[in-house]
């Protein structure tokens, strides 16, 4: 890990900090500091893992009280899925479209690396929503995306 990777994640944790109670998502069982850390290391690292189970078996056990008393892995997952799901909502999908996890993953990433201004490649198979993504994205941004009364 380099330092550059090191303060990339210290700038995303304090993004989320800020955005969180924006978002109004519950940090149960965490502290914001902690929820926000926990999202931080999803974009910049746990995104680029193909075995991600293992990735958050390790982080669950590396969170201890008080950070955390999160004890199971997938519960880790639920908040990332949580945040994710949150900011997908905010954008305008039309009905016939599936939001699944392969979408809902690539427009969280793209809106995060778009807010702070983070390079971001998306590779994937043919199928697998990264056009799609970028197209929802595109418009979303143009129609501006509103939390809490404020235009992100």
């Amino acid at each position: 890990v380099s330092l550059r990777d090191v303060e990339r994640t210290v700038q995303v944790m304090l993004w989320f900090y800020k955005l969180i109670p924006k978002l109004h998502l519950d940090p149960t069982g965490m502290s914001l500091i902690t929820y926000s850390l926990i999202l931080s290391i999803a974009v910049c690292y746990r995104a680029k893992l193909r075995d991600r189970a293992k990735f958050d078996s390790y982080l669950t056990s590396s969170l201890v009280v008080p950070l955390s008393t999160i004890t199971e892995s997938s519960l880790l997952k639920i908040k990332i899925d949580e945040c994710q799901t949150r900011i997908v909502d905010l954008m305008r999908i039309e009905a016939h479209i599936a939001r699944n996890s392969a979408l809902t993953e690539n427009l969280f990433m793209m809106f995060v690396c778009i807010q702070l201004k983070i390079p971001l490649f998306i590779v994937g198979k043919p199928g697998s929503s990264k056009s799609l993504a970028r197209s929802i994205i595109n418009h979303s941004f143009n129609e501006g995306l509103c939390v809490g009364g404020h235009r992100i």
